[in-house]
């Protein structure tokens, strides 16, 4: 089965998500850093691998906090591309667009519409 017609459910959606970031940040920064940065946003932040995909907001003005506005932009636009790949949309960049607009629009592709 595609992952865009799994992803349908919003836990394999939230899962998914979180895979990614794992991913992502092992893939530019290594595995130590993906480890250090799961416990710095719990310690810091309150905010669980668990919750992630439930506060957003909070994992992304995290990463700018912790990496510097531009870089955990990036960072967080690299995480983005990652998931749209893994689920199979097409990721159309936006120069106006922060990553919760691009979670929005990819839950809105995969009728998860909250």
């Amino acid at each position: 089965m595609a992952y865009a017609t799994l992803a349908a459910d919003a836990g394999f959606f939230d899962r998914t998500f979180v895979e990614c970031i794992d991913d992502a940040i092992q893939s530019i920064l290594g595995a130590q850093v993906a480890v250090s940065l799961f416990t710095h946003l719990e310690d810091c932040y309150g905010l669980t691998r668990d919750e992630i995909p439930c506060r957003l907001d909070v994992f992304f003005n995290g990463l700018e906090i912790s990496f510097g506005q531009s870089s955990g932009r990036a960072i967080g636009k690299f995480i983005i591309k990652v998931f749209y790949r893994r689920l199979g949309l097409e990721f159309d960049s936006r120069s106006n667009w922060v990553p919760l607009d691009y979670m929005e629009a990819a839950r809105r592709k995969l009728g998860l519409e909250n």
